[in-house]
């Protein structure tokens, strides 16, 4: 598991996507006769989403062929990852085992030595997982020390803001809790120089400021951090119309200030006095 999840969250892979299918997918001998006899299975692997979707039902999602390999399997050795999105999307399971005891995650791995199907676009499996809101995936690999929990993919974005943009106040609390080898930074900006606090000020998500506020971590959430424009948080809800929101982080950002006028906050904030304000 632990190798797993090492060669899983590298995120240096300079190699080709064009790489041959030979090469990348020599852990996999597909036989186009037999899979003739699955048709989802065909499908996945040849990358036809329409017939995918078609296919795609309760009975056959999960279906094994001779090899023990469900459809997951076969999109994800071979790269297609709109054809792993739709599959996890319509409940395809993550945790089968082909006949040499390979999940479609372990595939991922294998496969992404040379072909990444899951670092599309530049993110990471936190990324993809946070994305398609698996907790599961999510906390799964976050137990791992290799993961890197403040990974960015070319717009800077974090998994704390991916968690954001998906408005998964769950997945905040998962990416910042303590019970992990690593928490998630929340005052890591994007390209746009937002903060994920930012992030939901401006979008008036009041349960994941919630959130951000309330997480116990070394470096809590700052919410005197500027934008690009200039703007706290608490400015950006304002000029949003979430005024509720502005009333939240204003309220939390005075209650720091009685304990500390500078922000030493990771030197213990008095947690009693906080949840009086995220929980009146």
């Amino acid at each position: 598991m632990r190798n797993f999840l090492s060669c899983l969250f590298s995120s240096s892979s300079k190699r080709s996507f064009h790489a041959s299918s030979r090469d990348n997918l020599s852990t996999y001998q597909i036989n186009p006769r037999e899979l003739e006899k699955y048709k989802l299975h065909k499908a996945s692997w040849e990358g036809k989403l329409q017939k995918v979707e078609c296919l795609a039902r309760p009975g056959t999602i999960d279906l094994q062929d001779q090899q023990a390999r469900t459809p997951l399997h076969l999109a994800v050795a071979r790269g297609n990852l709109n054809i792993v999105q739709r599959l996890v999307h319509e409940g395809a399971r993550l945790n089968i085992v082909d006949r040499q005891q390979r999940t479609p995650l372990v595939m991922a791995v294998i496969s992404s030595t040379q072909n990444p199907p899951l670092f599309y676009q530049g993110k990471n499996a936190l990324h993809y997982a946070v994305d398609i809101q698996n907790e599961h995936l999510v906390d799964l690999f976050l137990s791992s020390q290799n993961c890197d929990s403040n990974f960015r993919y070319p717009d800077q974005m974090t998994p704390l803001h991916v968690a954001v943009r998906v408005n998964n106040p769950r997945l905040i609390q998962i990416l910042l809790s303590e019970n992990h080898e690593t928490q998630a930074d929340p005052n890591l900006k994007n390209r746009n120089g937002q903060t994920p606090l930012h992030m939901a000020a401006s979008l008036g998500y009041m349960e994941i400021i919630r959130s951000l506020l309330q997480s116990d971590i070394p470096e809590p959430c700052d919410p005197s951090i500027l934008s690009v424009r200039q703007l706290t948080a608490y400015q950006l809800a304002l000029e949003n119309h979430h005024e509720s929101c502005a009333k939240l982080i204003n309220e939390y950002q005075q209650s720091l200030t009685k304990i500390s006028p500078r922000r030493e906050i990771s030197e213990s904030i008095n947690e009693n006095e906080i949840n009086s304000v995220m929980n009146p």
